[in-house]
């Protein structure tokens, strides 16, 4: 386990709130494609930069703060 929480809720009626969220990410069955939402993000955007991103080492950290849309 790393400790990290991705979603802390206050009680069980969040979390279980939480959890139906989450489910309607993934497909209905194995056989099932997954479920997609429509965008507005252009296909073929041009991503200057993109190679600057993730650290050339394994072991290199980096700020994700830094590589999101508004940063």
């Amino acid at each position: 386990m790393s400790g990290l929480a991705s979603f802390v809720v206050p009680d069980l009626d969040s979390a279980s709130e939480v959890v139906e969220e989450l489910l309607t990410l993934l497909p209905s069955s194995s056989s099932s494609p997954p479920p997609t939402n429509p965008t507005t993000d252009p296909a073929d955007r041009l991503l200057t930069g993109i190679e600057n991103i993730v650290p050339d080492t394994q072991t290199g950290s980096y700020d994700m703060r830094n590589n999101s849309p508004g940063s």
